[in-house]
């Protein structure tokens, strides 16, 4: 048991350069030097995320640990038992980062007051957002986009989050315009594309996108 958690430890020493890499912990503030209170939220709830998923993967591990002992036990009652006991701490586990996880998002809504992130919202500083979370505006649903830097009213603006709608990349276009940036995004297969925008497209397969 003992070979199996230093196995799982490395293993999660391992993996975290990869969650680091698909979970943004800093905000986009942290480019420009304008952060607020939520933004420093932010980092505390995408911290606790973060640390779920490594710890996920973890209690998964030991899940099939388990598993595998139990199957190679031969008729072997001891090995049988271990593997057992195994699983069931996997799935205490389990148990405890799902529960953490409600937590963890039901104090993030406490703390901004539960209001309804979208972009008034967001940049009243009431609430917490994260690129890839949904947002909305009225009866219409989006999503997180972290918008590059560009040009408002002469003046240069840094990377910014902002609340674009899903409408087969309508409202991406006109925001990038609004920026002074010349890209032009259109739904297409991802296949056919290097640089996409995903979610953006909900009436068209699951493999198109917003590309370039």
């Amino acid at each position: 048991m003992r070979k199996a958690t230093k196995a799982a430890i490395w293993l999660a020493l391992a993996l975290a350069p990869f969650a680091a890499s698909a979970i943004t912990i800093l905000p986009a503030c942290t480019k420009t030097g304008d952060c607020a209170l939520t933004d420093i939220l932010a980092v505390v709830v995408n911290f606790a995320e973060f640390m779920l998923g490594i710890s996920g993967a973890v209690a998964l591990l030991f899940f099939v640990w388990g598993g595998l002992q139990m199957v190679v036990s031969f008729g072997d009652s001891g090995k049988a038992k271990e593997g057992m006991e195994t699983i069931k701490r996997a799935i205490w586990g389990i148990a405890i980062i799902f529960m953490a996880g409600i937590i963890v998002r039901f104090t993030s809504a406490a703390l901004t007051g539960g209001e309804i992130c979208n972009q008034a919202n967001y940049d009243a500083g009431k609430c917490v957002a994260a690129a890839g979370d949904s947002c909305s505006s009225g009866k219409n649903s989006g999503l997180w986009i972290l918008m590059p830097g560009g040009m408002v009213d002469g003046k240069p603006v840094g990377e910014k989050l902002k609340c674009v709608m899903k409408d087969d990349c309508g409202d991406l276009n006109a925001k990038l315009t609004d920026l002074g940036r010349s890209e032009v995004y259109t739904c297409k297969d991802i296949g056919t594309a290097k640089t996409c925008v995903r979610g953006l497209c909900p009436d068209k397969p699951a493999s198109y996108a917003c590309c370039l």
